[in-house]
């Protein structure tokens, strides 16, 4: 009887390991483009996050320099108002009415300055929204009766389709 003696061959195992380092060493650059794309979707949703609560931020700083304004507004204001007292008590009945209309001007230029600034402001929060794919308050409303819409014909037809099987 004769023993078989298997023969390892060496260079095999060797060639085998080379091959393996060799398929590590190719895929090393792929690992890496995988973990620069991972980094990339997590930065992104980093810089969403950093956007929002800049876009708060630059709005409450908006609001506070509004009324910051207004306030240097409502001084100045008070400072002319004082002046044309002071005049119109010199001067009398002459000029009263003609400071009721500067008042009234002045009032309304204010005004209006201040519907110019609500609807600035209403514009840069709305343009914001529409940036992070929020829908405007008018579209939600426009939504809501569709969907109120829907349903009332839904109900509709639900209440004949009992009564056929009623």
């Amino acid at each position: 009887m004769k023993a078989d003696v298997k023969r390892v061959n060496v260079s095999s195992a060797t060639n085998s390991e080379k091959v393996q380092q060799l398929q590590i060493l190719r895929l090393q650059p792929i690992r890496e483009q995988g973990r620069k794309l991972a980094l990339a979707y997590l930065g992104l949703w980093g810089i969403v996050c950093d956007q929002v609560g800049g876009l708060h931020q630059s709005s409450e700083k908006l609001l506070n320099d509004a009324v910051e304004r207004g306030e240097q507004m409502e001084e100045a204001l008070y400072a002319m108002l004082a002046e044309w007292s002071r005049c119109i008590t010199k001067q009398q009945a002459p000029f009263h009415e003609q400071v009721g209309a500067d008042f009234r001007r002045t009032a309304r230029v204010a005004s209006e300055a201040g519907q110019d600034f609500e609807a600035q402001l209403e514009r840069q929060v709305e343009r914001a929204l529409a940036k992070l794919g929020i829908p405007t308050r008018e579209r939600l409303a426009k939504l809501n009766q569709e969907i109120e819409r829907l349903n009332a014909i839904l109900d509709e037809k639900l209440a004949r389709k009992e009564a056929v099987h009623a």
